[in-house]
């Protein structure tokens, strides 16, 4: 089943790319360790702006402890912008051996790393493709000729982004029902972080989420005007999702989920965003209590 997947990943690989591109290698560390967890490689992308932040702050048995209480061991953990795989390796040793990450990544130089993070850890799907409304082709733009970051910059009223990228965008709801159909009832995570295109990613996917009530973790853009955040936060609301931080900077919030206060409409609107992104755990109304 898993050649299956790889020779769609193949079809889908877009090989143009500006001409000023840079490609940036990898460094394979071996054997990490974390206690309660199985043994892992990991490959560090060396684009200058990836920095260490997964052995400092992601691959630590805090962290890990905290997805592990809300992803289940055995369940479908699904990455939207799964970049060159840092938290679809935390997700997969989360949900075991028994369990799946689907992580789709359009961005081709990240995909390059992304794949041999897959390759390492077995229970990861790597898909080279955006998750867009509709399926078909879409230039990206990046902030840099390594590609570090990027986005579907013309859906956004502000962006840093210029060096364009074709890449391939597919419907999630669309995708996992042709190519993952068993998967379905098993997803009980989604991460989405796309520098702003989130919002249009849940209403693409919004009869999913309240059929089958998984977690879900967005991005707070940077750059998002006023009216944006609360057509972000009313359409999560819209679904009787409670949403909480977690995660600022890079640094994920490991305290009780009990412990946090949920936005409310008026705190999310005035909430000012500093530089960097915040990260919101979006729990299903009927799940929010069996956090502690």
């Amino acid at each position: 089943m898993k050649k299956f997947f790889l020779i769609f990943l193949t079809s889908l690989t877009f090989t143009s790319l500006h001409p000023d591109y840079i490609k940036f290698g990898h460094r394979l560390e071996k054997n990490i360790h974390i206690p309660g967890y199985r043994t892992f490689d990991y490959a560090f992308w060396l684009h200058p702006s990836q920095g260490n932040r997964e052995l400092e702050n992601l691959f630590t048995k805090k962290t890990l402890d905290f997805y592990g209480a809300i992803i289940p061991e055995g369940s479908v953990a699904i990455d939207i912008g799964a970049h060159v795989g840092d938290t679809s390796v935390a997700y997969s040793l989360v949900v075991g051996d028994q369990g799946t990450v689907v992580a789709f990544e359009p961005n081709p130089s990240c995909f390059d790393v992304l794949k041999i993070n897959a390759a390492n850890n077995k229970n990861i799907i790597p898909v080279n493709a955006a998750i867009t409304e509709e399926n078909g082709n879409y230039t990206f733009y990046y902030t840099d000729p390594g590609l570090c970051n990027g986005a579907f910059a013309e859906m956004l009223s502000i962006h840093p982004y210029r060096i364009p990228v074709n890449v391939v965008g597919v419907n999630l709801e669309n995708w996992l029902e042709t190519q993952t159909p068993a998967l379905i009832s098993k997803v009980k995570f989604i991460k989405i972080d796309t520098e702003g295109y989130d919002r249009f990613i849940i209403k693409s996917i919004k009869n999913f989420l309240l059929k089958h009530r998984p977690i879900l973790q967005t991005e707070l853009f940077t750059y998002l005007n006023n009216d944006e955040k609360i057509d972000l936060f009313t359409l999560i609301d819209s679904m009787n999702y409670k949403i909480v931080l977690a995660a600022y900077n890079g640094l994920i919030d490991t305290t009780s989920i009990a412990s946090r206060k949920p936005f409310d409409l008026l705190s999310f609107i005035n909430f000012q965003v500093p530089e960097g992104s915040i990260d919101l755990l979006c729990i299903p109304d009927e799940q929010f209590s069996n956090y502690k």
